[in-house]
């Protein structure tokens, strides 16, 4: 296939040479790129980059980074045919040639990602595929914006992103399958065009949010991850926990570290908390577990695993008579599978399920005789918090293989895992991480319909944000206990005493 890129004539981009350089390999294909038109970069936009990296120092590279045009000079010569467009710069030029187009809530990406960081709302990225019958959606991804304190860094991780859809796009135009794919439900709110008084409020909002950031560490009480517990009456709606007034309890640290990503299971008639334990002295995750009393308190915690890597997300299950754990070990980019020597407290390396792959919060099932795996991964200049991958095996120990072209979804609302899968009202669900609002800010709960076998179809049930004064909800999982259900859940915000009664999803209480 002949495909001809539109880059811009004058500001050419490294996520430009991303795409073309990637589609380049697509088997049969031949590239050929034309530079076109004025790129419609909001003046000063790039100033405000290059002054961001003099005072943060960073000289890391980026999807904004500028770059000559001599960088496409091997993809120049083109053929007298096209068979597949594909327009990075916005030029819309009218043509029956089949043409992929990119836009950033209604506007060309750049302009898009750049008005964007000036609000709060996660951004919205389009592929369209025009041709002379007309227009449709390819899909639409939502996306994770990390850092909105720097106008460069939330700018690339958009455009990156951007990259990747495009990518996405032109391989499925290439292979013939270019149909769409889950789109995105609901309206894609338009942003409005950015000149350059707009950059100055972007430059505004980013270093006020700075400033804010700062004050917020002085004035309030510290904040971090707090893991809280309760139990629950065993009648409650199993999906939705904030129906229940049933007040938590904060588990006790001693300042010198946090607890989160917390893993209950019943063993023999005995319930053990398993969870990341973080002291700020190493600066990386280990984990613990606890015996959870015949009161439902849990009891001391102690070290059970530590590595050369951050450990987290201890997903603790039992099958086959064996007690195993998959945790999130993103630092040696692999999925590994432990399993107890003796429980709960001795553990040995059995497989590596996944090696070469960064997968964020894995999270295993067996569903109907067949094992599936859920985890968001990072790509290049892109967010951990947004894209779902989803694995099936005939087996745990594998071999484990994508049921999608990846990723499956991206959409910072409901794609990273925040905790078991569980069945309820005779479907699947699986809760997962809201960061629209920034990292960890809420949960909600997907139903699963899995019936094709393919990649698992998911609709929001419910959200869920926890009341003031915390503003994060990471983590939820549950185990019976012989008092009822031991009931689990990680929150970002300030300490309280064990014994204060905490009521997350109510009218709050005031800070400690």
């Amino acid at each position: 296939m002949n495909i001809t890129v539109y880059v811009p004539a004058d500001r050419s981009r490294r996520w430009h040479l991303r795409v073309v350089t990637q589609i380049a390999r697509l088997p049969g294909s031949v590239v050929a790129v034309i530079p076109i038109g004025t790129d419609r970069t909001p003046p000063g936009l790039d100033l405000l980059f290059d002054l961001e990296r003099l005072i943060g120092g960073s000289r890391d590279e980026t999807a904004v980074d500028l770059i000559p045009l001599r960088d496409f000079e091997v993809f120049r010569a083109g053929s007298a045919t096209v068979d597949l467009v594909v327009d990075l710069a916005g030029a819309d030029v009218s043509s029956s040639i089949r043409t992929i187009r990119l836009s950033c809530g209604g506007l060309p990406p750049l302009a898009g990602a750049a008005s964007s960081a000036i609000g709060e709302e996660p951004p919205i990225l389009s592929a369209e595929i025009c041709d002379g019958e007309g227009r449709h959606v390819f899909d639409s991804w939502v996306i994770a914006v990390e850092d909105r304190c720097r106008a460069s860094a939330s700018t690339s991780m958009i455009l990156a992103r951007a990259a990747q859809l495009a990518i996405l796009a032109t391989r499925s135009a290439v292979a013939a399958t270019a149909s769409p794919r889950t789109g995105l439900v609901g309206d894609v709110p338009a942003f409005r065009a950015v000149g350059s008084t707009a950059v100055a409020a972007l430059a505004g909002a980013t270093l006020g949010r700075r400033i804010a950031r700062r004050l917020k560490r002085a004035v309030t009480a510290p904040q971090d991850w707090r893991t809280v517990w309760r139990l629950r009456r065993p009648r409650s709606e199993a999906d939705a926990p904030e129906t229940d007034p049933t007040p938590f309890h904060m588990v006790a640290d001693d300042g010198r570290r946090f607890y989160a990503d917390p893993f209950p299971i019943t063993v023999s008639g005995r319930t053990f908390l398993f969870l990341e334990e973080f002291p700020y002295a190493t600066g990386r995750g280990l984990l613990s577990v606890c015996e959870i009393g015949d009161d439902g308190r849990p009891s001391k915690f102690r070290p059970i695993l530590e590595q050369n890597c951050h450990l987290s997300y201890p997903g603790v299950f039992e099958y086959g008579g064996e007690i195993y754990m998959v945790p999130e070990t993103t630092g040696r980019r692999t999925v590994e599978l432990w399993r107890s020597s003796r429980f709960p407290d001795q553990w040995e390396l059995h497989a590596t399920l996944l090696s070469c792959f960064e997968l964020h919060d894995p999270t295993i099932a067996e569903i109907d005789g067949g094992w599936w795996m859920f985890g968001t991964g990072r790509d290049p200049w892109c967010s951990s918090w947004d894209a779902l991958h989803v694995l099936r095996a005939p087996s745990l120990f594998g071999p484990w293989v994508e049921v999608d072209e990846c990723p499956t979804r991206v959409d910072v609302r409901s794609s990273r895992p925040g905790g078991r899968l569980f069945r309820h009202g005779g479907s699947w669900h699986r809760p997962v991480q809201d960061s629209s609002k920034g990292y960890g800010s809420g949960l909600a709960v997907v139903g699963l319909d899995l019936r094709d076998g393919g990649a698992p179809r998911e609709t929001v049930v419910r959200r869920l944000r926890p009341s003031a004064p915390f503003h994060g909800l990471h983590t939820w999982n549950r185990a019976r206990h012989e008092r009822g259900v031991f009931e689990a859940m990680d929150v970002l915000g300030p300490r309280y005493a064990p014994d204060h009664p905490l009521s997350l999803f109510g009218e709050g209480q005031p800070h400690p």
